[in-house]
Protein backbone atom coordinates (compact mmCIF):
# COMPACT_ATOMS: atom_id res chain seq x y z
CA UNK A 1 0.00 0.00 0.00
CA UNK A 2 0.80 3.55 -0.14
CA UNK A 3 -0.23 6.86 -1.56
CA UNK A 4 -0.41 7.52 -5.28
CA UNK A 5 1.56 10.51 -7.33
CA UNK A 6 0.43 13.16 -9.40
CA UNK A 7 -0.01 10.82 -12.25
CA UNK A 8 -2.24 8.65 -10.05
CA UNK A 9 -0.86 5.29 -11.18
CA UNK A 10 -0.69 3.44 -7.82
CA UNK A 11 -3.22 1.67 -6.48
CA UNK A 12 -3.72 0.37 -2.62
CA UNK A 13 -5.71 -2.28 -0.79
CA UNK A 14 -5.31 -6.06 -1.96
CA UNK A 15 -6.51 -6.04 -5.71
CA UNK A 16 -4.37 -6.01 -8.54
CA UNK A 17 -4.46 -5.00 -12.37
CA UNK A 18 -6.28 -7.88 -14.46
CA UNK A 19 -3.79 -9.90 -16.60
CA UNK A 20 -3.45 -8.31 -19.80
CA UNK A 21 -3.99 -4.71 -18.70
CA UNK A 22 -2.51 -2.76 -21.99
CA UNK A 23 0.46 -0.40 -20.90
CA UNK A 24 -1.32 2.55 -22.64
CA UNK A 25 -4.72 2.01 -20.75
CA UNK A 26 -5.98 4.98 -18.87
CA UNK A 27 -3.79 5.37 -15.15
CA UNK A 28 -5.99 4.76 -12.00
CA UNK A 29 -6.72 7.36 -9.69
CA UNK A 30 -4.46 8.65 -6.98
CA UNK A 31 -5.63 6.49 -4.07
CA UNK A 32 -7.87 4.04 -6.00
CA UNK A 33 -8.94 0.81 -4.17
CA UNK A 34 -9.22 -2.25 -6.17
CA UNK A 35 -12.37 -3.72 -5.64
CA UNK A 36 -12.29 -6.63 -8.85
CA UNK A 37 -10.22 -6.93 -12.25
CA UNK A 38 -11.05 -9.43 -14.10
CA UNK A 39 -11.32 -10.95 -17.59
CA UNK A 40 -14.73 -9.45 -17.99
CA UNK A 41 -16.93 -6.25 -16.67
CA UNK A 42 -18.84 -7.60 -13.93
CA UNK A 43 -22.09 -5.44 -15.10
CA UNK A 44 -21.96 -5.50 -18.91
CA UNK A 45 -20.42 -8.29 -19.20
CA UNK A 46 -18.52 -7.16 -22.19
CA UNK A 47 -15.13 -9.15 -22.46
CA UNK A 48 -11.44 -7.41 -22.02
CA UNK A 49 -9.34 -6.69 -19.10
CA UNK A 50 -11.45 -4.39 -16.51
CA UNK A 51 -10.63 -3.38 -13.15
CA UNK A 52 -12.63 -1.44 -10.74
CA UNK A 53 -12.32 0.89 -7.74
CA UNK A 54 -12.94 3.00 -4.85
CA UNK A 55 -11.54 6.53 -4.51
CA UNK A 56 -12.11 9.45 -2.79
CA UNK A 57 -13.17 12.47 -4.97
CA UNK A 58 -16.10 14.41 -7.12
CA UNK A 59 -17.54 12.93 -10.21
CA UNK A 60 -16.31 15.69 -11.85
CA UNK A 61 -12.82 15.67 -11.25
CA UNK A 62 -12.75 12.14 -12.23
CA UNK A 63 -13.88 13.00 -15.42
CA UNK A 64 -11.57 15.84 -15.76
CA UNK A 65 -8.44 13.21 -14.79
CA UNK A 66 -10.13 10.55 -17.36
CA UNK A 67 -9.92 12.90 -20.31
CA UNK A 68 -6.54 14.01 -19.44
CA UNK A 69 -5.59 10.21 -19.24
CA UNK A 70 -6.99 9.48 -22.51
CA UNK A 71 -4.53 12.32 -24.58
CA UNK A 72 -1.82 11.33 -22.45
CA UNK A 73 -1.86 7.59 -23.29
CA UNK A 74 -2.93 8.37 -27.21
CA UNK A 75 -6.27 7.48 -27.05
CA UNK A 76 -9.38 9.47 -29.18
CA UNK A 77 -11.88 10.75 -26.90
CA UNK A 78 -15.50 9.47 -28.00
CA UNK A 79 -18.10 11.27 -25.71
CA UNK A 80 -19.63 11.44 -22.16
CA UNK A 81 -23.18 10.31 -20.83
CA UNK A 82 -24.87 10.38 -17.93
CA UNK A 83 -26.25 6.26 -17.56
CA UNK A 84 -28.69 5.27 -14.36
CA UNK A 85 -26.61 8.40 -12.56
CA UNK A 86 -23.19 7.25 -13.27
CA UNK A 87 -21.03 9.62 -15.95
CA UNK A 88 -20.06 7.45 -18.95
CA UNK A 89 -16.83 8.42 -20.96
CA UNK A 90 -15.69 6.41 -23.98
CA UNK A 91 -12.32 6.33 -26.05
CA UNK A 92 -11.03 4.64 -29.03
CA UNK A 93 -7.58 3.76 -30.28
CA UNK A 94 -6.36 1.46 -33.09
CA UNK A 95 -8.94 -1.39 -32.76
CA UNK A 96 -9.83 -1.18 -28.92
CA UNK A 97 -12.35 0.75 -27.10
CA UNK A 98 -12.02 1.94 -23.21
CA UNK A 99 -15.00 2.76 -21.24
CA UNK A 100 -14.78 4.21 -17.74
CA UNK A 101 -17.93 4.62 -15.62
CA UNK A 102 -17.88 6.82 -12.36
CA UNK A 103 -20.42 6.49 -10.06
CA UNK A 104 -20.64 8.31 -7.12
CA UNK A 105 -21.75 6.07 -4.31
CA UNK A 106 -21.96 8.25 -1.38
CA UNK A 107 -21.10 11.65 -1.47
CA UNK A 108 -17.28 12.32 -1.76
CA UNK A 109 -16.93 8.33 -2.51
CA UNK A 110 -17.17 7.09 -6.16
CA UNK A 111 -17.00 3.76 -7.64
CA UNK A 112 -14.65 3.76 -11.21
CA UNK A 113 -15.39 0.66 -13.66
CA UNK A 114 -12.47 1.33 -16.20
CA UNK A 115 -12.78 -2.02 -19.30
CA UNK A 116 -11.35 -2.28 -22.11
CA UNK A 117 -12.46 -4.19 -25.25
CA UNK A 118 -12.34 -4.95 -29.05
CA UNK A 119 -14.53 -2.20 -31.00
Amino acid sequence: TGTGSTGGTTATGAGKLPAGWPADAPALQSGAKITYSGAVDPKTKVVGPTVVYTVSGAPATAVTFFKSQFTKQGWTFRGQGNVQGSVQLAATKDTRRVTVTILETRPGVLNVTVGISKQ
